[in-house]
C-alpha cells in the first residue's frame, strides 16, 4: 500500500526520483504525447539533476535532446549548431520523437555540418564574390557526400526546399552549382569576355 503510494507521489512530484526516471519522464510526458515544450522543459530538470549528481552522461544525453526538441519546436538553426559540440561527447542519441530507436552521434554531427552549409549557401548574396560562391557550393557538396547512402534524420523537420529529397540530390545540386559558379567566373576573366566587353557586347 505505502510502496504504491510512495511510487505515485515520486510520478506526480518528482521528488525523489532518479536522473533515468527523470529523463524517461520527459518522454512520456513530452515527446510520446507530441507536447515538445514539456520535453525540453523536462529534459533541462534531468539535466540539471543530472548535473547536481555529477553524472556526466546523463547530462550529456539531457542537454542534447533539449538543444534537438528546441530545433523540432522552432526550427530556429541556432539549436543545431548548439547541438554539435554535446554531440561530440556521446555515441549515440535517440532518434526524434522516438525513445528505443537511436542515431549515430557522427552520423547527425555530419548532417547538421551539411545543413547548415545548405543554408547559409543558399542564403548567400548572388553580389558576393564569384569565388566566394563556388567555395561555399564545393564545400557543401563536400559535405554531403558521406551522406549519400544515407538516411537524413532531420530532413523532414523544417527544411527549406522541397526541391532536395535525398542527400544525393543535394550533393548534386551544389556539386553542380560550384562547377557554374567556376565556369562563370572562368568567362568573365577569359579573353573572349574582354573582347566583347570592349565592343560593347560583354555581359556582367
Amino acid at each position: 500500500m505505502f510502496g504504491g503510494f510512495k511510487d505515485t507521489f515520486k510520478n506526480v512530484t518528482g521528488i525523489g526520483q532518479s536522473v533515468a526516471e527523470k529523463y524517461q519522464k520527459a518522454y512520456t510526458k513530452g515527446v510520446l504525447v507530441g507536447d515538445l515544450p514539456a520535453a525540453i522543459e523536462l529534459f533541462k530538470v534531468a539535466k540539471a539533476e543530472a548535473v547536481k549528481k555529477e553524472e556526466g552522461h546523463w547530462t550529456q544525453r539531457a542537454d542534447a535532446n533539449v538543444h534537438l526538441y528546441s530545433f523540432l519546436h522552432s526550427g530556429q538553426a541556432e539549436h543545431l549548431r548548439n547541438l554539435l559540440p554535446v554531440l561530440e561527447e556521446l555515441e549515440e542519441i535517440e532518434l526524434p520523437k522516438s525513445q528505443t530507436d537511436f542515431v549515430s552521434s557522427e552520423l547527425l554531427q555530419q548532417e547538421i555540418k551539411a545543413r547548415l552549409a545548405h543554408q547559409n549557401t543558399m542564403g548567400m548574396s548572388a553580389n558576393e564574390p564569384i569565388l566566394r560562391r563556388a567555395q561555399a557550393h564545393r564545400q557543401t557538396a563536400e559535405l554531403y557526400q558521406p551522406l549519400v547512402n544515407e538516411e537524413l534524420v532531420l530532413h523532414s523537420y523544417h527544411f527549406d526546399s522541397n526541391d532536395f529529397e535525398t542527400p544525393g540530390a543535394l550533393f548534386y545540386y551544389h556539386s553542380g552549382q560550384a562547377a557554374s559558379v567556376e565556369s562563370e567566373n572562368q568567362w568573365w576573366g577569359s579573353p573572349k569576355y574582354l573582347k566583347e566587353y570592349l565592343k560593347g557586347t560583354g555581359k556582367k
